[in-house]
C-alpha cells in the first residue's frame, strides 16, 4: 500500500505513505490486533474504508 516503516520504538512501528498519512502499529509476537484497533487504523489512520481495505488485501 506505499506505506514504509519510519521508526521503531519498544514494540511500536511507525510507518508512514509518501502522502503524508502515518500510523502506529503496535507489533506483539503472536498476538493480533484487536480488531477495533484494527479498523480504527484502516478508517482513520490509512482513510480508507473497510471494502476498500478488504479490496487491497484481498488481491
Amino acid at each position: 500500500m506505499g506505506f514504509a516503516v519510519v521508526r521503531t520504538k519498544g514494540s511500536h512501528h511507525r510507518l508512514r505513505h509518501p502522502d503524508g498519512r502515518v500510523t502506529t502499529v503496535p507489533v506483539h509476537r503472536n498476538t493480533d490486533l484487536p480488531k477495533g484497533l484494527l479498523r480504527k487504523i484502516i478508517r482513520e489512520d490509512l482513510q480508507l474504508t473497510m471494502e476498500e481495505f478488504t479490496a487491497l488485501i484481498g488481491r
